[in-house]
């Protein structure tokens, strides 16, 4: 069976789910016909391919076929170029770049040009990269967003060690994110994706240590929604929501109110809040 990136998984998953919860009325779906438009637009624009893209495209229920797969073959020559010539390749750029093919159901650890390309390899390496600068420093290589985006892409494609989540989740700086995610949002939430997935890799104990510190981070999101829906701002409420709806188990119905939170998202596509190709992509 094709592996499906978590990404894919959870992201479709939470779709599905508010599709069931929150039906997008008729006279509303134009406005998500509107931003489809804008992806595809794009792609011909695009100065290097934007794997974010083509994730919110895979995930769409009317799919652009020829521009997909023109924007995952750009991907991929893409990644070849930056591994073999040694360009900048962060640990959140691959992590989308894995998920962006896995997403397509191909395989991001054999990206074929003259020879394979393991991108699932060098996710691993980089994460790695990034848990021993923390341990060092208590600062990751990059940032905590880009953290979790690694950790979302790898929990589909390998085990990861519970001791290396144990020293996440004991970390200062992550710690400080998650117990005030004012302005930090977005973080929370791709962190709070990625160990929904990878929970379920461990025994009910290690479980048990995961769960509190998901109590914490989706308690965090729910405090930061507005009274109009909004969580942080326009730009965190897509991945908010997939976070949230994703790990319902760890907040009471009553606490969020998702259907205000999509009708203010459908309600700020007329006015351009989502003309960005990119920011279109965080809600689609």
């Amino acid at each position: 069976m094709n592996r499906i990136s978590v990404i894919t998984l959870t992201i479709l998953m939470v779709s599905w789910q508010i599709v069931g919860l929150c039906p997008i009325p008729a006279d509303q779906q134009p406005l998500i016909a509107s931003l489809l438009r804008s992806m595809v637009s794009s792609i011909n624009n695009q100065s290097s391919p934007n794997p974010s893209i083509l994730i919110g495209l895979r995930l769409a229920q009317n799919h652009s076929p020829a521009k997909e797969k023109q924007l995952l073959q750009a991907l991929k020559d893409d990644a070849v170029k930056r591994v073999e010539n040694g360009l900048e390749f962060t640990s959140g750029q691959v992590a989308l770049y894995v998920m962006a093919i896995s997403a397509c159901c191909e395989n991001p650890a054999k990206v074929l040009k003259v020879k394979s390309i393991d991108l699932v390899k060098i996710l691993s390496q980089k994460m790695e990269d990034e848990m021993e600068e923390m341990e060092t420093t208590g600062y990751p290589l990059s940032n905590l967003y880009q953290v979790g985006l690694g950790g979302l892409a790898l929990c589909q494609h390998v085990m990861i060690p519970y001791p290396i989540v144990h020293k996440l989740l004991n970390n200062p700086a992550f710690y400080e994110a998650i117990a005030d995610s004012h302005g930090f949002e977005d973080t929370v939430a791709v962190l709070a994706m990625a160990l929904t997935c990878i929970r379920e890799q461990f025994t009910w104990d290690q479980k048990q240590r995961i769960d509190s510190t998901m109590k914490t981070m989706i308690k965090q999101l729910v405090n930061q929604t507005k009274s109009d829906g909004i969580i942080g701002n326009i730009y965190s409420t897509g991945l908010a929501v997939q976070a949230l709806t994703g790990a319902k188990t760890f907040y009471k119905t009553s606490d969020w109110n998702y259907t205000q939170t999509i009708q203010k998202l459908l309600k700020e596509i007329p006015n351009g809040a989502f003309n960005n190709p990119m920011a279109a992509s965080q809600v689609i």
